[in-house]
């Protein structure tokens, strides 16, 4: 008999794990914590990876939103040269025609980037990293009063 690799599937309140049985065909296994009254398992399954591509002048999706620790990758897709520059200065990549380019993300708020050559043509993106609790990144911090003496 062939062996078939196991499946898992992620929903929003749990996982279900696909596997082939000889007897029944397949056996659906479903981890539903919450709806169930259960306790949450005790290691999450990896995150969803998250992927932008960079096309010739674009970045698809312009747009993501990720947690506090996920990890975004930029792929190369296009024929032309093309860079990652965060607007706040953090490290960006180098310009390029192919290949990958990783960041994580370990603190929630707003970092928008562009590209080197394209960005004044709207090569532009944003990422939007919500911290674990969720809503909305905090505010930047400041202007702080003067300290006084006492």
């Amino acid at each position: 008999m062939e062996r078939v690799a196991e499946q898992q599937i992620v929903f929003q309140e749990g996982l279900m794990t696909i596997r082939p049985s000889p007897q029944f065909g397949y056996t659906f296994l479903a981890l539903v914590g919450v709806a169930c009254g259960g306790s949450e398992p005790t290691s999450a399954p990896a995150a969803q990876p998250i992927v932008v591509t960079v096309g010739d002048n674009v970045f698809s999706p312009n747009s993501t939103v990720a947690a506090v620790g996920s990890r975004v990758t930029w792929e190369w897709q296009g024929t032309l040269q093309h860079s990652v520059i965060f607007d706040n200065n953090d490290p960006g990549s180098q310009l390029q025609a192919a290949g990958t380019f990783d960041r994580t993300f370990t603190a929630a708020g707003s970092y928008t980037y562009h590209c080197e050559i394209h960005g004044t043509m709207g090569m532009t993106g944003v990422v939007t990293v919500n911290g674990s609790g969720g809503g909305a990144p905090p505010p930047p911090p400041g202007p702080y009063p003067a300290a006084t003496g006492s």
